[in-house]
């Protein structure tokens, strides 16, 4: 069978090709070692800090105020990719991507909204009254998962472009801040000061994406 359909097994290495999936794979992996510090690095701040029970708590109003940014932006982040990826950046791509935004700013905004006015009532409701004092810190992890939800959906045009390297600048600059933030304010405000420091960073990125 060998001698009937030869093959030629001297590799052949497309260097271009090669250095393009290296790039690509050095900058997604960098974007996903910031994007864990910015996400997990305040609650490994406060469990060190503060105590578990407070680890606890932040872990749960921060998967209650991100709820719709990972499960509405980010889903649609990656089902949209495709699309976008096929489609010419003209003036259609830029009224889509908008159309988008709008979309998603029809449902994140007023559920955002309503979930703060209604944050202490969450808050008592699930933890009960010894934690209804602390009701501020989700409303800042809502607003923080707010204008994230909406920024963010310009990301599908920064990897169309193949501009991973400007998310992860911007991933970094947003846990740099972040970091700065909760040393600064933690000593003043307790863990309210990581909140706001979250909400903050959360603020600044926003605005860079939308640059």
């Amino acid at each position: 069978l060998w001698s009937m359909f030869p093959l030629d097994l001297e590799p052949k290495i497309n260097k271009e090709i090669l250095f393009e999936i290296i790039s690509s794979w050095k900058n997604s992996l960098l974007n996903n070692i910031i994007s864990s510090l910015v996400a997990y690095g305040p609650l490994l701040f406060v469990g060190i800090y503060f105590g578990m029970e407070s680890f606890a708590f932040l872990y749960l109003a921060y998967i209650s105020g991100f709820f719709l940014y990972e499960n509405i932006t980010l889903f649609l982040n990656s089902a949209m990719l495709h699309k976008f990826s096929s489609m010419d950046q003209s003036e259609m791509f830029r009224i889509n991507m908008l159309h988008i935004m709008e979309y998603v700013s029809f449902v994140i905004v007023p559920l955002s909204i309503i979930s703060v006015m209604l944050a202490k009532e969450i808050v008592t409701f699930f933890l009960g009254e010894t934690w209804s004092n602390s009701a501020e810190i989700l409303v800042f992890l809502f607003l923080a998962g707010l204008v994230k939800g909406v920024s963010e959906v310009s990301r599908i045009a920064l990897i169309v472009k193949s501009k991973q390297s400007v998310i992860s600048k911007i991933r970094l600059f947003e846990f740099l801040f972040l970091a700065a933030g909760m040393l600064a304010l933690t000593k003043m405000l307790g863990l309210t000061g990581v909140a706001i420091s979250i909400f903050l960073a959360s603020l600044i990125s926003s605005f860079l994406y939308l640059l």
